[in-house]
């Protein structure tokens, strides 16, 4: 299966699953008023690679502003790679890339890590 790839706009974020590496990141902005539309590809691509999927799996979000839209798109890409990880055993694992003295960002990552109890979701420091 072919990576994702979608570039950052005004309102929507940079999306790149790149399905060499493993590695997937979600950075940027995510300000939409219409984020189901945009998550949608997204959610479906990701379902789909899943299926096929026998290597570990990292997602870094590196976000510098979202909305309560977006944070609902977030949580539910978020239970589609926990759901896996619990059943395929295939380490799977979150890093949430934050600015040191972005207290907003560190505070969406403490709630994730509390609402969701099963994949690890990792506070890491960014220098940009």
């Amino acid at each position: 299966m072919n990576s994702l790839f979608i570039e950052q706009s005004e309102y929507s974020p940079r999306v790149h699953f790149d399905t060499k590496t493993n590695i997937f990141e979600i950075s940027g902005v995510s300000y939409s008023d219409d984020t189901i539309s945009f998550f949608e590809p997204v959610l479906v691509w990701l379902q789909q690679y899943l299926q096929h999927n026998q290597q570990p799996i990292e997602l870094n979000f590196r976000m510098n502003y979202f909305n309560t839209a977006t944070l609902k798109r977030f949580t539910t890409i978020i239970k589609i790679l926990e759901d896996y990880y619990k059943s395929s055993k295939i380490w799977t694992e979150i890093n949430w890339l934050v600015r040191q003295d972005d207290e907003d960002m560190r505070s969406y990552m403490e709630d994730f890590q509390e609402y969701f109890e099963i994949i690890p979701i990792n506070l890491k420091f960014r220098k940009d």
